[in-house]
């Protein structure tokens, strides 16, 4: 069964309202292309290789294409712009309107991760929790176990698993970190963790888990392409998994 675009960008803005992004950010359509929509492509990153291996009428990425005034085409994004309309594909994102959504990035991250939300204590973005685990190691192990990677940078303070924050992407800011510290909360979980963050976090006695930007961003694709299912019959979706862009030697 064929949707149009227009329905497909009213339930995404239903989900996660343009109106929640950060005013720097670029979220909403960045390439229109044809109006009928009978699939949908979701993307973390609107990379050259994601781009190829997208099938879907409409893509549906994270992170924006273009994040600055463009002066000119050329390079990689002339590429990518090539390859869209050549195949008439419509680019839509949501980047910061999708981290400050109720069920957003780090309410999809929180959920996956069976840990039970602390009510009243949360926000959109910075969702605080509780879990089972007694130690920091069991944490980061079922952290790893459950995003599927094999490698965490682990700040260990040796304080007892209390509270704990959720920030997908990068969250490691340093008065993110203080402020943490000072309310109670025992592990904070996001990634592109710094070694001077990481040094802070040791003073200040809290614990970090960096499970990397990719792996705890990613699980909120999967949210996205249910409800756009479950919004339209007929619509089937598929995630196109993200590529780490470096190799572990």
């Amino acid at each position: 069964m064929l949707h149009t675009k227009d329905e497909i960008i009213g339930a995404l803005a239903s989900y996660a309202p343009l109106e929640l992004a950060d005013p720097s950010d670029n979220c909403g359509l960045q390439v229109d292309g044809k109006d009928e929509v009978s699939s949908v492509s979701l993307i973390l990153d609107p990379s050259l290789d994601a781009l190829k291996r997208c099938g879907g009428d409409f893509i549906f990425s994270h992170h924006p294409l273009f994040f600055l005034p463009i002066k000119r085409i050329d390079g990689p994004l002339a590429k990518k712009l090539g390859q869209l309309l050549g195949r008439q594909q419509t680019l839509y994102s949501l980047h910061t309107c999708l981290d400050f959504a109720p069920r957003g990035v780090s309410w999809r991250l929180m959920d996956i991760l069976g840990l039970e939300e602390v009510k009243g204590e949360s926000t959109p973005q910075l969702r605080i929790a509780t879990s089972g685990c007694e130690s920091i190691d069991e944490l980061s192990a079922h952290v790893a176990c459950t995003l599927g990677t094999k490698r965490l940078k682990v700040v260990d303070s040796g304080n007892a698993i209390g509270k704990i924050g959720l920030i997908p992407g990068s969250g490691f800011g340093p008065s993110t970190i203080e402020w943490c510290a000072s309310n109670g909360i025992s592990v904070l979980i996001s990634g592109d963790l710094k070694y001077h963050q990481a040094m802070q976090a040791q003073d200040l006695g809290i614990s970090l888990i960096d499970a990397g930007h990719r792996e705890t961003e990613y699980p909120v694709l999967k949210t996205v392409g249910e409800y756009l299912e479950n919004s339209f019959e007929g619509l089937s979706y598929e995630i196109v998994a993200p590529e780490l862009p470096w190799d572990f030697i």
